[in-house]
């Protein structure tokens, strides 16, 4: 795979990995005037576990921009796991979008990262390429819809963010960097 590519959010998942109520009730908050600062907090939990990680938790569409076909015939795709390929498309040099026909590809979807290869018989397109970044693979990753697929491990660390940013608000305490330190 070339080594020039960028990845763009394409629908962010649909819930967080923890709820508002779990959290609350790990801080022992029990009125709603801090329900939009746990709200963010879980978002931004969820974030930067997700960035540390570099995993997908919840589900959410992708697109994956590169910068030529690969010399391999395997193309990896970032922040696994990996759940289906929804399309690839690329770019010619008029600038014409093409669809790669499903047929001639497979997504391998039980390995890290999740993986597209060339179906037998098949080959990239030929066409000629825009130059800047002309391939988009637009897949799903994640663990599933719903929370209750994440990994234990990602919901704990997710709700121990939320507990000492709550507690210290814009304060990063050693703990918190072992903790995250520890995930990478």
């Amino acid at each position: 795979m070339s080594n020039e590519y960028q990845v763009r959010l394409i629908t962010p998942p649909a819930v967080e990995p923890v709820t508002l109520a779990e959290c609350k009730v790990d801080l022992r908050v029990d009125h709603d005037a801090d329900d939009s600062l746990i709200s963010g907090l879980i978002a931004a939990a969820r974030h930067d576990a997700e960035e540390l990680s570099r995993r997908a938790l919840v589900n959410r569409t992708l697109e994956l921009s590169l910068t030529g076909w690969p010399c391999d015939n395997l193309i990896q795709l970032p922040l696994p796991p990996l759940v289906s390929v929804t399309s690839i498309t690329y770019l010619s040099d008029a600038n014409v979008s093409a669809v790669m026909p499903g047929a001639d590809y497979i997504a391998i979807t039980d390995v890290e990262p999740g993986l597209i290869m060339l179906a037998k018989d098949a080959t990239w397109p030929t066409a000629t390429l825009r130059s800047v970044l002309p391939i988009r693979v637009r897949y799903v990753a994640g663990y599933g819809a719903t929370a209750i697929s994440v990994p234990e491990r990602y919901k704990a660390l997710i709700r121990s963010l939320v507990a000492i940013r709550y507690e210290y608000r814009d304060e990063m305490t050693p703990t918190a960097e072992r903790m995250l330190a520890n995930i990478r």
